[in-house]
């Protein structure tokens, strides 16, 4: 640990004498973000909510850390990018740092600036601190089937507890992001009823997410299950029939606020995303599970890897995660077959 602890203030020593000993260059006069600017780059019409909230808050603690140690943030130079990755790495992972640097480029890209984060020198030693700090991320655990009927099972019966388990019955077996899942409508529901009036499934519209650049949409169909307790489609009809639902958002916030500021009655706010990880959070908690080992993608995780250990086709598990790159979808299955496909089995 204290060998480790060396490493890293060597290597932070290093980076930071790199910068002192650069050409100063000369830099432009400070710019601030107009209101043009601002809905340039937090676009709703090309980002998602959540994307726009990340670049906020990104773009915050990068503006607070150029306050407090002196550097320009807009337009920065590239000794102000290479000291802020730096100084970040002995706080934060460097997928999120990896994200600081996209928000960084994004605010000078739209305003007219270079991008320092694409110069040559930011490259080069954002290259020796992903080797220096490593670049494993570290998903939140998947749901198991099992996991997901007790959590099912130990919703209250209350309209929150109907909601919760609507949430989770639906997130899994739909294979939902969490910004997808709270964007979910009434109109985009399709119940699919057999000639006889049963109920047999149910066709969700997705018309846009975040791998769906042109919003050229899909449909995704999640089938009736054969407990009636652990079935999707028939716990978002409880949920609707209990909530009166005929339009607008799926699924609704029902805190205190939500209902103050609606006169008591339903709220007509649709959820966020981070209320599903809480959801889920919450779900776990409740059945004795670590509720920092879950989070909402623990749904989307499950379902992929459930679907995996059942040898179910690589192809029909991408149409219902709306997968379309392979690359990702092997990393679920190196995660998902550790074990099962090892070429050490059995050898001992």
């Amino acid at each position: 640990m204290a060998r480790a602890a060396c490493t890293e203030r060597a290597h932070m020593t290093a980076v930071l004498q790199l910068v002192a000993d650069l050409p100063t260059r000369g830099e432009l006069p400070p710019y601030t973000l107009t209101d043009k600017d601002r809905a340039k780059i937090y676009d709703l019409h090309v980002l998602s909510e959540a994307s726009c909230k990340a670049l906020r808050a990104d773009w915050k603690i990068y503006t607070t850390w150029c306050a407090e140690v002196g550097r320009q943030a807009l337009p920065a130079s590239v000794e102000t990018i290479v000291e802020f990755c730096a100084a970040m790495c002995a706080q934060k992972k460097i997928g999120t740092i990896v994200r600081y640097r996209a928000t960084i480029a994004r605010h000078h890209t739209i305003t007219g600036f270079d991008d320092p984060t694409s110069d040559s020198l930011s490259v080069y030693e954002f290259v020796k601190l992903r080797k220096a700090y490593g670049s494993r991320r570290e998903p939140k655990a998947p749901l198991t089937l099992d996991n997901l009927r007790a959590m099912l099972d130990a919703c209250p019966p209350d309209l929150v507890g109907i909601r919760d388990r609507a949430i989770l019955a639906v997130g899994f077996m739909g294979a939902f992001r969490r910004a997808t899942l709270s964007r979910v409508e009434v109109r985009h529901l399709r119940w699919e009823k057999a000639p006889d009036g049963t109920l047999t499934g149910l066709s969700i519209y997705i018309p846009w997410e975040k791998n769906d650049k042109n919003a050229n949409g899909r449909t995704l169909g999640i089938t009736v299950a054969s407990n009636p307790a652990h079935c999707p489609v028939r716990l978002l009809r409880a949920w609707l029939d209990a909530a009166g639902i005929l339009t607008g958002p799926v699924f609704r916030r029902l805190d205190m606020v939500a209902l103050r500021a609606n006169g008591g009655h339903l709220p007509t706010q649709a959820i966020d995303d981070e209320l599903v990880a809480d959801v889920v959070k919450r779900a776990a908690q409740r059945v004795g599970l670590d509720p920092s080992l879950y989070a909402a993608h623990s749904l989307r995780r499950g379902f992929i890897t459930e679907a995996i250990n059942m040898d179910k086709p690589a192809h029909r598990i991408m149409a219902q995660s709306g997968h379309r790159s392979k690359t990702v979808m092997m990393q679920y299955y190196d995660d998902a077959e550790l074990f099962k496909q090892n070429a050490g089995l059995g050898m001992l």
